[in-house]
């Protein structure tokens, strides 16, 4: 969701929510005078747009951690390619090797779950899914640096 999709969401809410509180102002009380009413809308309009910028700053804020979590997971994932070309293939090792090479390629569809989340607007989500895939990623990683460090047998 972009700024500006966002911000005339925000304009939108404000005028539906102001004119609902002003309709609702003014039956309750018809002797009440407009500009008593006008001014009502307008503080509660105001401590909404207050709510409503402090909410849409929290989302962003959330959002840019996710997109730097999600580039720690890619760093991650790459990372687990290098290691891969690297570490020994032989009789012992190309059965581990070839499963944990599957989960990184699971990891890495994963990702599109992620963002599909974080296009829903779900963050708490893919929070989670980010944490889960950095996680076991960086398992993998160290198992694959264990494989590499141990010596050969058989061939």
């Amino acid at each position: 969701m972009t700024k500006k999709n966002k911000s005339s969401r925000v304009a939108l809410y404000l005028t539906i929510g102001s004119l609902v509180f002003w309709l609702f102002s003014c039956s309750e009380e018809p002797n009440q005078s407009m500009d008593n009413a006008k001014t009502h809308v307008n503080e509660g309009g105001n401590e909404s747009i207050g709510r409503q910028t402090q909410s849409i700053a929290q989302n962003d804020e959330a959002l840019t951690d996710l997109i730097m979590a999600m580039q720690e997971t890619k760093m991650a994932l790459k990372e687990s390619e290098l290691l891969l070309a690297r570490a020994p293939r032989g009789q012992d090792s190309n059965a581990p090797l070839m499963a944990l090479e599957r989960e990184l390629r699971a990891a890495e569809s994963l990702l599109i779950d992620v963002q599909r989340s974080i296009e829903q607007g779900d963050y708490l989500k893919a929070k989670a899914q980010i944490h889960k895939i950095t996680g076991r990623t960086n398992q993998v990683n160290q198992q694959i640096r264990q494989m590499i460090g141990k010596p050969q047998r058989g061939g």
